[in-house]
């Protein structure tokens, strides 16, 4: 448990991919925070003890109790805390479409699905923006009016995850209030069947 309180330790939180899973093994009550329907993230304190020496320290249920907050107050404050890498200097995938690639490989993506807000920041796809996560390292955006731009999300997304299942198996849009993400309707999807094919059902 985390003695110091929230007020104190809110900069330090950042969100994590995945739930329970044995590479990485958290106490059955962590907290977790399902993203459209497609994958769980949880959350965690990077803390120093006296000496100096930095620790992660997965955020609990009874944490959250103990500092009375709401999983929607800790989502939001741990997104924007990784928020390193701004949106708009995501590299361009090529100079003909609006798709962009996250640059860093590392999940600090994760931020900025976590807080959508994170989003509003970027000006170069259509509203609204849509996301595909291939792997742990990387994500892709584009927007859901640009048909050209999701036909190549979609063959760069089954390269990258290659044989292993997808973080997404299918593109993800931001609700109208920009508060969290939802699952592409395949009726809205004009490459559903490949997605299936490739990901199968979700």
């Amino acid at each position: 448990m985390i003695s110091a309180s929230y007020k104190v330790t809110q900069d330090r939180i950042l969100p994590r991919l995945g739930g329970h899973s044995p590479q990485r093994p958290l106490p059955d009550d962590a907290v977790l925070l399902r993203i459209a329907d497609q994958f769980d993230v949880h959350f965690v304190a990077f803390l120093e003890d006296a000496e100096g020496v930095e620790s992660e320290v997965v955020i609990t249920k009874p944490q959250l109790k103990r500092w009375r907050v709401k999983l929607e107050t800790l989502a939001n404050a741990a997104g924007w805390n990784g928020g390193e890498v701004a949106i708009w200097s995501w590299p361009q995938v090529n100079d003909e479409l609006r798709l962009f690639q996250y640059p860093d490989p590392d999940e600090y993506w994760i931020s900025h699905i976590v807080s959508p807000g994170c989003l509003l920041e970027h000006t170069d796809v259509p509203n609204p923006p849509i996301v595909m996560i291939p792997n742990p390292t990387t994500v892709f955006i584009a927007g859901l009016p640009d048909h050209d731009a999701q036909a190549l999300l979609l063959e760069l997304s089954i390269k990258a995850a290659g044989n292993k299942p997808p973080v997404t198996c299918r593109p993800i849009v931001i609700d109208n209030k920009w508060k969290k993400w939802n699952l592409v309707p395949d009726a809205e999807n004009p490459f559903a069947e490949e997605y299936q094919k490739h990901f199968g059902k979700v």
